[in-house]
């Protein structure tokens, strides 16, 4: 444990038995890969940027950004850009094609480096404690969902747009998310990726929605976290962050926001990659090394939203608007233009087999919209009010 003062290391360990044992009781394997991993975290910064929020974000040299801390990413060469790309997608990657929902101050970091949040030990424990809670919480109350979920094919991606909110938080072990899911194998072995928006406390400080992805090769038993905050993700964009805030959010009956997302997996390296925006801004991709079911492709995708509460003593968060799926567009949450990758790298809209999956109905519900076409095409609405589900 050379280069961590000792203090800090007691730090640690307080902290992550506090904030993890009412999942599970933290053995010496756990503490020890936080301890390695929030050692490895916080890079040398070329530079640094704060938003207007408060956020650090440090421009790390590429080649020593956290993923190359992965034992199986130890002489990885980094990937710019994919060796292809799905039917159709065409790739801007220009400073001015960024989204200005999530445009970093200063056009982003400088040419060879990439933008890292800076994590506080607090911030980083509770982080890494969400996966462990989705684990050993499979059969219990408190984490929902409301999406439309397609199972039995075989996937190289998908993509859709999502509208963006700001759901409401009873306390700070909750969150509520919209995103994608990939994943393939057995629940106690998964293999999964996520990309979206989530609003979470633990992870960000406050009540914002941010951009985020998560992986696991496991189940989360022993693999994954969410952004950057352990090896697996390598980040290739200078200019968007994970954690970043989006910005503006919907309004209520009002001008609706939303953000383009799509994961794809590029079959000559076998790298899942996502990107952000209309434009399809590279942000970055996981490696085939690090997986094992998905090393081939994934054989299930959910679409829609997900929140967990921690304490079932507080009324459920929101999803969404915070309204059920039933008020529809400009009133509820939506996931337009939604899409999937097959084997081939065609880009099809997804099809009416795909099914709604949710548990509890009186709190959050899902409304298929079909595929009519226009701005829409395939779509649904999600979401819901929580409270005590």
């Amino acid at each position: 444990m050379a280069g961590l003062g000792f203090a800090c290391m007691i730090l640690i360990w307080l902290m992550a038995s506090l904030v993890i044992s009412d999942a599970g009781r933290l053995s010496i394997d756990d503490f020890l890969a936080i301890e390695d991993q929030f050692r490895s975290l916080n890079k040398p910064a070329v530079k640094r940027l704060k938003t207007k929020y408060g956020d650090i974000f440090d421009c790390v040299d590429i080649n020593k950004q956290p993923a190359l801390d992965h034992p199986l990413l130890r002489n990885h060469s980094i990937q710019l850009r994919p060796t292809s790309f799905p039917q159709g997608m065409n790739i801007e990657n220009t400073e001015s094609s960024v989204s200005p929902m999530i445009r970093l101050p200063d056009g982003g970091c400088p040419h060879g480096t990439v933008p890292i949040k800076r994590t506080g030990i607090e911030e980083f424990v509770r982080a890494k404690s969400l996966g462990k809670r989705l684990h050993q919480r499979k059969d219990a109350t408190g984490h929902h969902w409301a999406a439309l979920r397609l199972t039995g094919g075989d996937f190289l991606g998908t993509e859709a747009n999502f509208n963006s909110w700001a759901p409401k938080l009873a306390n700070n072990g909750q969150y509520s998310r919209a995103q994608f899911r990939l994943s393939s194998g057995p629940y106690d072995a998964i293999n999964a990726i996520e990309v979206g928006w989530i609003v979470s406390v633990a992870l960000n400080k406050d009540d914002r929605p941010r951009l985020f992805v998560s992986w696991t090769a496991d189940g989360n038993v022993r693999t994954g976290c969410y952004n950057l905050l352990c090896p697996g993700f390598v980040q290739v964009s200078s200019k968007i962050a994970l954690g970043q805030v989006i910005e503006p959010v919907s309004a209520y009956n009002g001008a609706q926001q939303d953000v383009k997302l799509t994961v794809f997996k590029a079959p000559a390296t076998g790298n899942w990659w996502v990107t952000f925006g209309e434009s399809n801004e590279l942000v970055g991709y996981w490696p085939k090394s690090i997986f094992t079911h998905l090393a081939d492709v994934a054989h299930s995708i959910q679409w829609g939203g997900e929140v967990l509460n921690a304490n079932s003593a507080d009324p459920a968060p929101q999803m969404g608007s915070g309204h059920l799926a039933n008020e529809g567009y400009g009133k509820a949450g939506y996931v337009r233009r939604v899409k999937i990758v097959d084997r081939n790298l065609n880009r099809v809209d997804a099809p009416a087999t795909a099914s709604p999956f949710l548990d509890v109905p009186n709190c959050y519900n899902v409304v298929d919209g079909g595929n009519p076409g226009g701005d829409l095409a395939r779509h649904f609405f999600f979401g819901g009010p929580g409270g005590r589900c």
